[in-house]
């Protein structure tokens, strides 16, 4: 047991371990018993309470029992049924078992003596009394009844009832009274617990007290002594025998304080020591302030010379070298004030500390005295003048200003540049005189530098100029790979990478085209073969950028050579995109085209050679003669198509432009459509009631049959085509719409294209020319309009056109003189045509139609037959035999008033339209044309003439074969 006070006296965490642990154990102990006590009082009531209850629960249920005995005896002597008296015998069990469990409980003498009563009645009851009752019942004996039932036979039920109810009585009494030890029992353990938890509380404040003794007291002790000893007091240590950390660290305090005292002295002689040393340190420090001053004004002397050469060295800006140069050369040689002037065409300067009204006297007095002096002496002079009011600053007494005046010469002899630099109270000395001139011919040999640069930087920037200009992206190599040059066409060629530009080297190029070109090997190898010299399987190359945008380009390189050595290559780069392009669709179109001529005239061939060859039935030769009219026209309208693109792009295409009603053409283009297929519906939407425009009926027809026969041909599927005209502002819009293949997105901007065509299977097998819409287009923008195109791709296109809505009438036609007529004849017709089945077919045609014909092949010929006999028409080819020319014949006819009434029509396979009317002509009909569209405008014209109305011209037919 001391072992362990002495173990615990050693540390102060020890013995408030060992005062918890008596604190704890004591508040375990106490609650322990408190709970323990508290328990066994609850259990011991709970236990007797239920023991009271179940006995007082199983007597009640005797009670109910033989109750019910008496009862269901006497329903069975009134009723005499079976269930009665079976319930008798039910209920004579459950009081056997109830008595059973009454008599198993904890019972006092009388309760033994009551159980004993009750199974001792029943038993004789059952025994004796049921079996003479039941039989009196069975026999109606209600004598005997009454007799046996006043015998006292209920007497012990009701004893047994009555016992219920007083021992039940009794239950409730002990039941208050156990209530009322438990509440007391209670209270005796709420005091012991506040005992309890004062003993707690009384413990808790011993300890408390012992650990402020023991703990406290010590170590307030030693804080006030170390107080003591950092103000310098002797203290006075009292010594403990403590063990703990306290006492430790108490007996460490005071030989740590004993230790300080003997190195104070210690301390105090060393000192005396140092400030001998340190006076004979101070007076070295300041040899050596000095000697470091003079160091330091040396190292900023040459820091800003550096600053100065450096910055004539490297800087090529005008402006900046001129600031730089007086800036520096003011802190250099320690001048308040400073200006440097260029002796060129500008005058440009620049100044420090200097105004502009100062600035501009210098500049326009400089040729008066500096500028003279300075060229024939070449050497820098002073001026020393008296300060002015503002140069004198601060300074009371009178003062001088001293003006250094510096040439700076080329090394031409030639004074390039002024500098003058002010001091004031201080004048230049002779070798700072000397030290500025000198510096003088090293900022001449920068001003030189600089106006070299400038010149070649504006030889540069020429060339650089010319470059741009042109249309080819350019670039120049230099024999190591570096690239000295480039225009802006390469720059935008290759979207701004920095890889192409000015500065680049081959290398890094060659790696940016690798991710930039379509198979960049031959273009790297080309280009390194160019840049090392090496012969060339050949000059130039083409290759495909694919980024940012897909471009075919042709590079080609040209070796630059100086006086016989090679020096770099020049490359050049021309976008070919669009020539490309150009070439893919004409070798597609001749494809195209050669399969497109091929099939019809294969046809037409066929069919032909059956008829010459075979006999054939009627029926079969119509229908072979059909197929090679239909087919006949398919050629005519590509033709037709070849030639007017033909014509527009040379400007020649001629238009016969007059008022028109569009709601009626675009009628007459869904009549002339609406049977072209089975599987396809052509509806027509509009709420106006007229739509006039001004331009050539037969070019505006031929728009919409273009774009309906289209949207028929790409809905293969079939489905409703839709044409719809509406007013929107000062324009009529139409829109055909189709629910077929649609266009793909990337194909729209090229969609007015000539030659192109959508790159798809599906649309392959349709056919075409890709010829179309370039025409629609070229029709649309003549008359003014507009044409543009909305499509999804798989879900359809609207192709929407927009026209002028015309609102001035157009000139009225003029009244021709009427020819005479032939009694009993359509007319007379003379037809000039060299072809001999043509002039026999319109021979046929017109007679059929009851014109009497004759026909020419000659120009001559032709006037002759005119002269000796004038016809009613004329039907004019204009290439006639021998090369004769057809305009001839117009000509002469209208210069002779004999002739020039008669109506003339010509028809030739050339478009010259409005030039046969500025001639006269009455019509003009371009081959290849039906028949009887000619014989219907000549017999329109003549019928017209006799009406005495005016002789129109009729335009071109509407050609159901375009």
């Amino acid at each position: 047991m001391d072992k362990w006070k002495l173990y615990a006296r050693k540390s102060i965490g020890r013995r408030l371990y060992v005062l918890i642990l008596r604190y704890f154990a004591f508040f375990a102990l106490g609650a322990a018993v408190l709970l323990g006590t508290n328990y066994y009082t609850l259990q011991t009531y709970q236990k007797e309470m239920g023991e009271q209850q179940h006995k007082q629960d199983t007597l009640e249920s005797m009670a109910t029992h033989a109750n019910q005995i008496i009862f269901r005896a006497r329903g069975y002597y009134s009723f005499l049924t079976q269930f009665e008296y079976d319930e008798i015998f039910k209920e004579k069990d459950r009081l056997d078992a109830a008595i059973e469990e009454y008599d198993n409980l904890n019972l006092n003498a009388e309760e033994h003596e009551l159980s004993d009563s009750v199974e001792k009645f029943f038993d004789n009851y059952f025994a004796t009394i049921i079996p003479r009752t039941t039989a009196f019942a069975r026999n109606n004996d209600m004598e005997g009844l009454r007799t046996i039932s006043s015998s006292g036979v209920a007497d012990e039920v009701n004893r047994l009832l009555k016992y219920t109810e007083e021992y039940k009585l009794k239950s409730q009494q002990a039941l208050k009274q156990q209530n009322n030890e438990l509440i007391r029992k209670s209270i005796l353990l709420n005091v012991g617990l506040l005992v309890y938890t004062a003993g707690l509380l009384a413990l808790a404040i011993w300890s408390i007290s012992r650990i402020s003794k023991e703990i406290g007291r010590p170590l307030s002790r030693l804080a006030h002594n170390a107080d003591r000893l950092a103000q310098g007091e002797t203290v006075r240590w009292d010594r403990t025998d403590s063990e703990d950390e306290i006492g430790r660290l108490s007996r460490s305090f005071e030989e740590m304080v004993v230790q300080l005292q003997s190195k104070e002295d210690m301390l105090v002689v060393q000192n005396e020591e140092l400030s001998a040393q340190q006076d004979e340190l101070q007076m070295q420090q300041e040899e050596l302030q000095g000697a470091l001053e003079r160091m330091e004004e040396n190292e900023r002397y040459l820091k800003v010379r550096n600053e100065l050469i450096g910055t004539i060295a490297n800087t090529l800006d005008r402006r900046l070298l001129l600031k730089r140069i007086v800036e520096n050369t003011v802190r250099l040689s320690r001048s308040e004030k400073g200006m440097i002037l260029l002796l060129n065409k500008e005058r440009d300067y620049s100044a420090f500390g200097i105004s502009d009204g100062v600035i501009a006297r210098f500049r326009s007095h400089l040729d008066d005295f500096v500028l003279p002096r300075l060229r024939q002496t070449k050497e820098p002079f002073l001026i020393t003048r008296k300060a002015q009011k503002g140069e004198s600053g601060l300074h009371e007494d009178p003062c001088n200003v001293t003006e250094l005046f510096i040439p700076i010469v080329r090394t031409s002899g030639e004074v390039a540049a002024v500098m003058v630099l002010s001091r004031t109270g201080t004048s230049f000395s002779g070798t700072e005189e000397q030290e500025l001139a000198g510096l003088a011919k090293q900022l001449a040999l920068s001003l030189e530098k600089l106006e070299m640069h400038e010149e070649t930087e504006r030889q540069r920037q020429l060339t650089q100029n010319m470059l741009n200009t042109i249309h080819e992206g350019v670039q120049l190599l230099d024999m190591e790979g570096r690239i000295l040059q480039a225009n802006m066409q390469m720059h935008e060629l290759m979207a701004g990478a920095e890889a192409a530009a000015e500065g680049s080297t081959l290398d890094r190029y060659l790696v940016h085209l690798e991710e930039h070109v379509e198979n960049a090997g031959n273009l790297k190898a080309f280009l390194q073969n160019a840049a090392d010299g090496r012969a060339l399987p050949a000059s130039s190359m083409v290759y495909r950028l694919t980024k940012p945008e897909s471009r075919v380009v042709q590079i080609y390189c040209e070796t630059l050579q100086l006086h016989g050595e090679r020096f770099g290559v020049l490359l050049v780069h021309r976008d070919i995109t669009h020539e490309y392009e150009v070439d893919q669709m004409k070798s597609e179109f001749v494809s195209t085209v050669s399969h497109e001529l091929r099939t019809p005239l294969a046809s037409v061939l066929g069919f032909a050679e059956l008829l010459l060859t075979r006999e054939l039935k009627p029926e079969r030769q119509r229908k072979y003669l059909t197929t090679i009219h239909e087919e006949a026209k398919r050629l005519t309208s590509l033709i037709n198509d070849f030639l007017d693109l033909q014509r527009m792009e040379s400007g020649k295409q001629t238009y016969d432009r007059k008022k028109i009603d569009l709601l009626a053409l675009l009628s007459s283009v869904v009549e002339l459509t609406s049977g072209q297929s089975s599987r396809h519906r052509l509806l027509f939407e509009t709420e106006v009631g007229q739509a006039p425009v001004y331009g050539d009926p037969d070019k505006l027809k031929q728009i919409f049959l273009n774009l309906v026969s289209n949207a028929v041909k790409y809905s293969p599927e079939g489905g409703d085509i839709k044409l719809s005209l509406s007013r929107e502002g000062t324009a009529w819009r139409v829109d055909v719409s189709d629910h077929g293949l649609g266009i793909p997105a990337d194909a729209l901007p090229n969609l007015f294209s000539k030659f192109y065509r959508v790159d798809n299977t599906d649309r392959r097998q349709i056919g075409g020319t890709g010829l179309g819409l370039s025409i629609v287009k070229e029709i649309v923008h003549v008359h003014d309009g507009d044409i543009h195109v909305s499509s999804e791709y798989g879900k359809g296109s609207t192709f929407t056109v927009t026209l002028p809505i015309y609102e001035e009438q157009p000139p009225q036609p003029t009244d021709r003189p009427v020819p005479s007529r032939r009694a009993g004849t359509a007319g007379k017709v003379l037809v000039v045509e060299d072809d001999r089945h043509l002039q026999e077919m319109l021979m046929e045609e017109l007679q059929q139609r009851g014109f009497q014909v004759f026909v020419s092949t000659g120009v001559e010929e032709a006037i002759q037959q005119i002269a000796a006999e004038p016809p009613d028409a004329v039907v004019l080819d204009l290439m006639l035999e021998g090369g004769q020319d057809g305009w001839s014949v117009i000509e002469r006819m209208k210069q002779d008033p004999d002739l020039r009434s008669i109506p003339i029509f010509i028809s030739s396979a050339f478009e010259e339209k409005d030039r046969a009317h500025r001639l006269g002509a009455a019509g003009y009909l371009v081959k290849p044309y039906a028949p009887h569209h000619l014989s219907d405008t000549i017999r329109r014209t003549l019928r017209e003439a006799l009406g005495k109305g005016p002789i129109l011209v009729p335009a071109s037919e509407p050609n159901d074969e375009k």
